[in-house]
């Protein structure tokens, strides 16, 4: 895991006039978050990927799934091409059918592929995760 409190103040929730059940979380910097947190991302997971990997002791190749949070479908395509990890469909999937469900995302896509019996026992799933405040996390699954 590695974070950059830099990026702190890029959302916001405006909620002292307003009850909560109107609090929205509003990008302060649409800019900011789309390029400069873009490329701090693609630098950190690709180093978080590498190093999760290294100590795994094996290689892009062996991992049999590629899960994260279902954001929007440019970034699957984004990640996929900065990191060279094809992200799986159920990811798409359930940002078609259900959103953005925060965290719960990459909970969701893993229990999802392990039900479908896709990878086996001692496949190997990577799961990405970063958020819009500059936490990624990298971790690998052997099933």
């Amino acid at each position: 895991m590695e974070a950059d409190s830099s990026f702190h103040d890029l959302f916001k929730v405006e909620y002292k006039n307003s009850p909560w059940s109107q609090w929205r979380e509003v990008c302060d910097d649409n800019d900011r978050y789309s390029f400069e947190l873009a490329m701090h991302s693609r630098t950190r997971l690709g180093r978080l990927v590498d190093q999760v990997l290294a100590d795994a002791g094996i290689g892009k190749d062996d991992v049999a799934a590629t899960l994260m949070q279902n954001v929007t479908s440019s970034a699957f395509d984004f990640y996929k091409a900065t990191l060279g990890l094809q992200i799986h469909p159920v990811c798409a999937t359930h940002l078609a059918e259900l959103g953005h469900l925060g965290p719960m995302d990459v909970v969701l896509n893993l229990d999802r592929l392990l039900a479908s019996g896709e990878v086996g026992p001692g496949g190997h799933v990577l799961v990405l995760s970063n958020s819009p405040v500059a936490a990624w996390t990298v971790t690998l699954w052997e099933v």
